[in-house]
């Protein structure tokens, strides 16, 4: 699967790939949720670049929730950064 087909965007327009428990701990990471601090071996994660963050299914279910909650404003600004960097990160 080529990066296009792995990156996903939210209805707000901010990219995320969900990632294994391998690539996690190739790059460096140990499968450590930002927002709960639980580490999941045995499951996807959730990278959203914006956020520079990866989170368990739940917590980037909660995040999905949040992020309607985000200004357009800012909104606006995330996405302008994400279109210049995501790509190369």
């Amino acid at each position: 699967m080529n990066l296009d087909e792995r990156i996903k965007k939210t209805n707000r327009g901010f990219n995320y790939v969900e990632i294994t428990p391998e690539e996690c701990f190739n790059w460096g990471g140990m499968c450590v949720c930002d927002s709960c601090n639980n580490q999941y071996t045995e499951e996807n994660l959730y990278l959203v670049f914006v956020l520079g963050d990866c989170f368990c299914k739940e917590c980037f279910n909660h995040w999905l929730e949040r992020q309607m909650k985000y200004s357009e404003e800012d909104v606006q600004e995330d996405l302008k950064l994400q279109n210049a960097q995501s790509y190369d990160w």
